[in-house]
């Protein structure tokens, strides 16, 4: 499964809309990692950034360990992650940087770091809003590969708004969308816009 998604990843790169279908222990959360920073550097002709949503505040340490020890294996800057939602810490440091508190909010709350680990609520929020702190962040899904894993969470009622508001952003950002989940919902009514690549 995951050498088939880093192969149809490569091949589709040109599309905005993906879904990895996976049984759970199959390994989604690497492979969905593995996909978006293979799909980053196949387009790098702008500054992609790397935005992964999960629905439960519970997940979403976990998750920032496991992207946390792919930087260190690899020797990245592991300061170029940020984890936001209403529980987490701010970070200290941003490459040799110290930040203050203010520098620390501005980059974690506004999405400014390379990649973002991040609840639904705080995605959803800071596209349908009309508070200005949760919009300071709507900038930085311009070029973004933004991952929904266990994307089955958002309730169905929802699709419709999600639909249009995605393709349009796809359209309009070109911005990317990797849903991810053991039982993939159908939330677009043209379903040969997402391209499976499991």
């Amino acid at each position: 499964a995951y050498q088939d998604i880093e192969a149809n990843i490569l091949s589709n790169s040109n599309n905005n809309f993906f879904s990895i279908t996976l049984p759970t222990g199959m390994g989604k959360t690497l492979s969905a990692y593995n996909a978006a920073i293979l799909l980053q550097n196949q387009i790098s002709e702008t500054a992609y950034r790397i935005i992964y949503c999960l629905p439960f505040t519970s997940i979403i340490d976990q998750n920032e360990s496991i992207l946390t020890d792919i930087f260190r294996k690899n020797g990245w800057d592991e300061s170029l992650i940020a984890k936001n939602h209403y529980l987490a810490r701010l970070k200290d440091k941003y490459g040799d940087d110290e930040l203050t508190y203010q520098e620390a909010e501005y980059l974690t709350e506004g999405w400014e770091q390379e990649f973002i680990v991040t609840t639904f609520v705080q995605f959803l929020e800071s596209i349908f809003t009309n508070k200005n702190k949760r919009l300071r962040k709507f900038h930085n899904m311009t070029n973004a590969i933004i991952l929904l894993d266990e994307v089955q969470n958002i309730p169905p009622k929802y699709y419709p708004l999600i639909e249009t508001t995605f393709t349009k952003m796809a359209e309009y950002f070109n911005t990317k969308f990797i849903f991810i989940t053991a039982t993939q919902p159908i939330i677009f009514n043209d379903s040969t816009k997402i391209i499976e690549l499991t």
